[in-house]
């Protein structure tokens, strides 16, 4: 009993480190001697090392032999004191480090560039009573000290093909009134407008079960993607400091390409979303957001328009695990996700879709004529949460015309009457001064063309109206060869008029 009311060994090696906003210490522990387990006192005092347990002030009681002092006085030379304390009895003596000033950086620091100029900002830490920017000088060049004011300075006269250095320093006034600057915060930079958001992104499930992102180049900057639980509220283009990036609640994917990622370890259950970011001159443009759900999206949707109304009935197959669909129908654009606000979306059960064997699906017409693109997304629960399909299968998608849009398209292929000169063909359609987009004709040895990929391109013919009439100079002798008139596969066909074609009943052009 007398032994354990002795002071303990103090411990040794007592280390501190300045790590951003505060000051980590760490030291050693003495030996064990046998006594009972003991706790440590951090003791700060400004301007010097305390002498004693009461010389200065408490930072914190811990048992383990690492503290972090938080609140430092900005500017002001703090020393340290470790004690060992065993039943309130403390070390007679303490592990110490000298007084050293602490110099807080500034945070939040960021450039923008624009033609022949770069600004720079940043917010001062509190204590601080104004920044030092130098522009940094290249091997043997000396550096250029930039005007600046306590929140934000612009250097000009740049060459828009260089990258620029710069070192910002909080300036604080020491224990002696004298000036002293932080060692400063570096940011590289390049007169140039803000990098502009990246994507969209393109999500592939790979058999392995990892996940690849794909999203187009962008011309300048760094392309990282976010991984989330939830969907990110920022606004697209919207941009934000490097450091703030870092507080995002989600997992950053690393990059192996400059247009590609991939996940190893997407969520087997639930839903996730990926955002993707472009970094440059300190700053990070947000991108548009992917959802991303390990449910699998129905597949082959068709649509078909009964009667002249606006009443179409929807067929699909279901995923094992949904107990589910959500029809989402949206006019002249295709709808964002399930529960696009600007979308017509419904519910349907399997059991009501297995009672009909389709969904039948009223459009208002009327209003909105259309074109109507069409999606759909399997519904299941998971834990008393409903979850939703990715949306990212292609035959989960189709497009509805308007009442009376498909235009029926007939032609007429004719030899010449005179050898030597070129044939020709005559287009009609249904109804009557109808549009009729790029087609293709397609020619085949020894069967007729099912499709444009069955056969040969052997004329393509541009946009036209009814009745309109070509010169066909083919590339083979139509008189040994089955020919029909496609579509073009070459145009895309977004924004070009549904068609049906009716070919003659000759199925080709042999004669």
């Amino acid at each position: 009993e007398g032994l354990r009311r002795l002071p303990p060994d103090p411990p040794i090696g007592l280390r501190a480190s300045l790590e951003g906003t505060h000051v980590v210490l760490r030291w050693t522990p003495p030996l064990p001697d046998g006594l009972g387990a003991w706790s440590y006192r951090v003791i700060r005092k400004v301007g010097g090392s305390p002498f004693q347990i009461n010389d200065g002030s408490v930072v914190a009681d811990v048992d383990a032999g690492e503290a972090i002092d938080a609140s430092l006085p900005a500017g002001l030379s703090v020393g340290y004191a470790v004690y060992t304390v065993r039943g309130g009895i403390a070390s007679a003596t303490a592990a110490t480090v000298p007084p050293f000033p602490i110099l807080l950086e500034v945070s939040d620091l960021r450039a923008e560039g624009s033609r022949g100029e770069i600004g720079l900002s940043w917010s001062l830490p509190q204590g601080a009573k104004a920044a030092s920017v130098v522009r940094l000088g290249s091997i043997g060049a000396p550096d250029k000290v930039v005007d600046s004011l306590a929140d934000h300075a612009t250097d000009r006269g740049l060459d828009d093909t260089q990258i620029y250095h710069y070192r910002v320093s909080a300036v604080y006034t020491g224990d002696n009134g004298k000036t002293i600057g932080s060692p400063g915060v570096e940011i590289a930079a390049t007169p140039a407008p803000a990098a502009l958001p990246a994507g969209p992104i393109s999500v592939w499930p790979e058999v392995d079960g990892r996940v690849t992102l794909r999203w187009p180049s962008v011309a300048r900057g760094i392309v990282k993607v976010l991984r989330t639980s939830h969907l990110l509220t920022h606004a697209v283009g919207s941009r934000m400091a490097t450091a703030e990036t870092t507080k995002l609640d989600g997992t950053w994917l690393d990059a192996s390409r400059s247009d590609a990622t991939t996940d190893p370890e997407p969520p087997k259950i639930g839903v996730c979303h990926y955002t993707p970011f472009v970094f440059l001159n300190g700053m990070a443009t947000v991108g548009a957001s992917v959802g991303f759900s390990s449910v699998p999206d129905p597949t082959d949707l068709r649509a078909v328009r009964v009667g002249t109304a606006g009443r179409v009935h929807l067929r699909w197959r279901w995923t094992p695990r949904a107990t589910g669909t959500i029809v989402v129908a949206r006019s002249g654009t295709p709808p964002l996700r399930a529960d696009d606000a600007d979308a017509i979306v419904a519910t349907v059960s399997e059991v009501e879709y297995s009672r009909q064997g389709y969904f039948a699906l009223n459009l208002p017409v009327e209003t909105q004529p259309g074109p109507w693109h069409l999606a759909v997304f399997s519904l299941t629960e998971v834990d008393g949460a409903n979850l939703t399909s990715p949306g990212l299968e292609p035959t989960a998608r189709t497009i509805v015309p308007g009442p009376n849009p498909e235009i029926t398209v007939t032609y007429v292929l004719r030899r010449p009457s005179f050898p030597g000169r070129p044939w020709s063909i005559l287009l009609k359609t249904d109804p009557p001064g109808s549009s009729i987009p790029p087609m293709a004709l397609v020619a085949h040895p020894r069967t007729v063309p099912l499709s444009s990929e069955d056969g040969q391109i052997i004329e393509r013919f541009p946009s036209c109206r009814d009745g309109a009439t070509f010169a066909v100079k083919p590339l083979v002798d139509l008189t040994r060869h089955r020919s029909r008139l496609f579509a073009d596969p070459n145009v895309d066909p977004t924004g070009q008029p549904p068609i049906r074609l009716k070919h003659p009943e000759s199925a080709g052009t042999r004669v």
